[in-house]
């Protein structure tokens, strides 16, 4: 087990994870940020609010970046799922 930090960018707005999450490696912490993005983008159209640019960064403990998540990359995702 290893800790992950999910920090959320949105525009010029850096939302950091205080606390982080024990996974079990990065496959599974880039499943948690895509599921979190998800999660965001739908609250976003629920609210009727524009979906920004936006990401989600996984740290290590340390502050290490070592992936981004971005909402765009999940809607393409999403998006090809349903053709």
């Amino acid at each position: 087990m290893a800790t992950y930090f999910f920090h959320i960018r949105e525009a010029d707005i850096l939302m950091e994870d205080p606390d982080g999450s024990d996974l079990a490696d990065i496959a599974a912490a880039i499943a948690e940020a895509k599921e979190g993005a998800r999660s965001l983008i739908a609250e976003k159209i629920r609210l009727g609010q524009v979906v920004q640019r936006g990401s989600i960064e996984i740290t290590s403990p340390d502050g290490q970046l070592l992936k981004v998540v971005t909402f765009r990359d999940v809607l393409h995702e999403l998006i090809g799922g349903l053709r």
